[in-house]
């Protein structure tokens, strides 16, 4: 399963858990690093459940541009080769509402169909998505796209994930598990977060 491991970059790029006072909410230095200094907070864990590991990440950041346009911009996920280097194609069924990602990286090739489920929130958008097959099949997690907390700011998305996968083995090399997948987590949410705010830039324009 290393081959997978950039499957999970990916979707890590993107959002969060129902957890209504998320992690760096909570801490007030943390979120004013993300508004101020453009700081993407990832956290990628294992941890062992009765005689299975799971596997946890969450990644958020603030990117500079409205929730709805961020949402469709997210949503338009046969473009992400055009930006995710590592990702090859990702054309998208809208009757099943399936992801058909094939990805290669360091040599490796990858193919995995995940489901996607959207609802509009409160407050903004929520996008629910799980592997059905291929690589961390059963892996599931959530994006949120909201306006950044305590403000009427409809200029920014504050963007969120979760990710949680659940098997006898994780099958990431421990270099990837200690510090790699946090790091590439971090890279690739930059990317998103660059081509969603060059994308809005290129709207006001018009």
């Amino acid at each position: 399963m290393i081959k997978d491991f950039f499957i999970v970059l990916l979707f890590s790029s993107l959002a969060l858990t129902d957890d209504p006072t998320p992690f760096w909410r909570s801490k007030p230095e943390v979120y004013k690093k993300m508004k101020e200094e453009r700081y993407v907070v990832v956290s990628a864990h294992t941890q062992s459940v009765g005689e299975e590991k799971k596997l946890t990440i969450i990644s958020a950041g603030i990117i500079h541009a409205p929730v709805e346009f961020t949402h469709q911009r997210v949503l338009e996920f046969k473009k992400y080769p055009e930006f995710l280097s590592y990702i090859v194609d990702s054309p998208y069924d809208e009757t099943t509402k399936n992801i058909f990602l094939h990805g290669a990286v360091l040599g490796y090739h990858v193919h995995m169909t995940l489901h996607i489920d959207t609802e509009k929130t409160e407050k903004g958008e929520k996008i629910h998505w799980k592997s059905i097959e291929g690589g961390f099949k059963g892996m599931e997690g959530t994006i949120i796209e909201d306006p950044p907390k305590d403000s009427n700011d409809n200029e920014h998305t504050e963007i969120s994930l979760d990710a949680a996968y659940l098997g006898k083995t994780i099958g990431l090399p421990g270099v990837i598990l200690d510090w790699g997948l946090e790091f590439a987590a971090q890279r690739t949410a930059t990317a998103m977060r660059s081509h969603i705010e060059s994308e809005w830039e290129k709207s006001k324009k018009h």
